[in-house]
This record gives structure tokens, sequence and C-alpha cells, in this order.
């Protein structure tokens, strides 16, 4: 569905569309496009303007992008001069054309991913851009389609701690995963050995490395699992629970710290917090946690409170740009979900907090 621009524009999706067009700039997702340098934040604004004057349309729509009004915003920033490219650019263009259209079509892709993720739940935890390189404008123009461009994805799950690591360690940093798993790095013997080069190329200060093959660092990683020790194993497992913490000079912590010495007591973080919602202490925690790695200096003054927060389910649409009070009634009316605080020897619970990607407005 296209959404017309009346005569009164809508800031919020204004917005979302600069939020939707400044991923060219490139991100932890995905590289620059080849247009733009490092911080040509002023050709985005002139594009836009001129998309935005003619077409009077928006570019995305309730979490989603619009992809035939994407490509015509890329026709306005056609206009704007590609930087010079290397000859050997060049020619791997020229010579690869499917590489070029697969290339152009997973990078819209995942401009797409990247928008959801951010404005609502995480479509995938494990699509990743395949390339190394960005398209050019020219690419995404003549290769992408709008008629049925799939901006779904399948449903999965995270891939579990030890995994991730293996995936983005070099092999010097090996001690950081247990035992079993670290000869997969460095023994030349190893099925996944040639994911860890001692040598490769550098592209704009970027190493260029392999990506890594899932299904095989998987089957390599199974011996190993017979052999973790318990509280390995237990590090390694995905119980739906995500770790924060909270430093001493915070005021998140301020307000977690009375109630690990106040039994029974209840309280409540400001609806301005980062997380907020109802805390309760709930008792001792049974055992004081070592750090797992002792290669590093010790650090003073390190009082922090950990929590494990639980996320809260999908926010409806009316909460994206919600208001204050709009905030505080929704937090008032709240049931327990026990998300657990602690500090040190302490834990207190709070209830299931609204707080993910609102956009907090007075």
């Amino acid at each position: 569905m296209v959404v017309q621009v009346t005569s009164d524009i809508q800031e919020d999706n204004v917005i979302d569309d600069f939020v939707c067009i400044a991923n060219l700039l490139g991100n932890d997702f995905i590289p620059r496009i080849k247009c733009l340098g490092e911080t040509r934040v002023d050709i985005l604004f002139q594009a836009y303007q001129t998309y935005f004057s003619q077409v009077k349309s928006y570019i995305t729509n309730k979490g989603k992008i619009n992809i035939a009004n994407f490509l015509k915003f890329f026709e306005h920033l056609k206009s704007k001069p590609d930087r010079l490219r290397r000859s050997s650019d060049i020619i791997y263009e020229e010579k690869n054309i499917t590489e070029i259209s697969k290339r152009a079509n997973d990078y819209i892709k995942t401009i797409c991913w990247v928008f959801q993720y951010y404005n609502g739940d995480c479509p995938s935890w494990r699509h990743f851009y395949p390339h190394h390189r960005s398209p050019t404008v020219q690419d995404i123009l003549k290769h992408v389609e709008a008629v049925n461009f799939d901006q779904t994805f399948i449903p999965d799950t995270p891939i579990r701690p030890f995994e991730q690591l293996m995936c983005i360690l070099p092999p010097k940093c090996n001690y950081l995963v247990p035992e079993p798993f670290r000869p997969l790095f460095t023994d030349p013997q190893s099925p996944i050995y040639e994911f860890f080069p001692k040598k490769f190329k550098v592209l704009n200060n970027k190493a260029i490395l392999p990506f890594v093959d899932e299904a095989r660092l998987m089957q390599a990683m199974v011996p190993g699992y017979a052999l973790l020790k318990k509280e390995e194993a237990e590090r390694n497992s995905i119980n739906g629970r995500v770790h924060i913490y909270a430093g001493c000079q915070s005021s998140t912590y301020a307000t977690l710290f009375p109630l690990c010495t106040s039994k029974g007591s209840r309280s409540a973080l400001p609806v301005t917090s980062v997380v907020f919602g109802q805390l309760s202490y709930c008792g001792p925690m049974l055992k004081f946690i070592k750090a797992p790695v002792d290669e590093f200096n010790k650090i003073n003054h390190n009082l922090v409170a950990t929590a494990e927060y639980q996320l809260p389910g999908k926010l409806p649409e009316a909460t994206n740009y919600a208001t204050l009070n709009q905030l505080k009634s929704a937090t008032n009316n709240l049931q327990p979900n026990m998300p657990s605080f602690s500090h040190q020897q302490k834990q207190v619970h709070t209830t299931k907090p609204y707080g993910r990607r609102i956009a907090y407005t007075s």
C-alpha cells in the first residue's frame, strides 16, 4: 500500500524514511553504498528532498519499505556522481553479472531486515549480508524489481553463545572458548580451518575474511560439546534471558540498591528510564559468580547491579511514537512477569516492562 502525503506532512513518517535511507551510509550490518562518502549525509538529504517534492509519497509505512518508492528515491540519488572505482572493481562487476544481481537484491533485502529489526521484533536472528562489497546505485536500479520483492524472513532462533564466538573471534583469542573448541581455530586438520586464515586482504581498512558456513561450523563443534564441563554447558544455553548491567553511578542502580536491602519492599523505575516497571525484593542469590576470564587486570570501582530483563511482546502500532502519559498508563496496567534484578548477593524482581524501540516524546 502506498501512503500518499497530504497537506500536513507526517513528521514520524519522514523520520522513518530517513532512518531507512540512512542505512546507505553503512552500519554494523551492511557496507556503505559506493556513491557515498563516509559522512555524506547531505547527499541523502538532497536526494530525499527532490524525491519527496516530486513523488509526494513516503518510502516506509508501518515498519515496512515500499520498494517501488525506494527505487524512485534511488533514481534521484543516481544523479549524484559515483566515487571513482578501482579498475579491479570494474572488472569484477563486468564479469559477474549474476553476482551483481544477487548483491543488489541482497543489499535491499538486508536494509528491509534492518528496518524491521529497529521497528519491531527481530525478523530473523541469522540473516546477514553475504558480500564484502556494496552494489552501485546503477546496479540496484538495473537488477532490483519492486514487483513481488520478498520482504519476509523465515523465523529462526539465535545461535548459541559458543557458536557465535566461533564465528567472530580471531585464532589468537581462542582462549575465550572452552578447551574442546580451541583446536578448531588453529589445527590445520580442523574441518573449518579455512575460516580462520592467517593472511587476508584488507578493503577500506576492513579485513576480508571468509563467511563462516553455519552448517559446517555446527558439525565441527559436535564432538566438543560432549567434553564440556557442566558450567560451560550452562554458559552456552539459550534460555530467553537478556542480561543488563547498571553501574553504581547510574539512576537505575540507585533505584535497585535499596530494594536489595529492604525485604518485602516495592518500588518503580521512573517512566523516563531506559528500563522501567515494578520492582520487588525476592531474596538473596545462592552464590557469588566469579568472572570466567583471569587474563586481565582487576578493575577497581566496578560495583554493578546485574539484571535479567525479559523483552516485552510486540507493541501495538499506536505506541511506536507514544507520549509519556500513554507510556505511564501502559506501565500501570502491566502484570508481573518476574525477570530478576540482582545486586551482589541480593536479588529483586520486576514486572514485564514496556520500553523496547519506543520513541519517547513530550
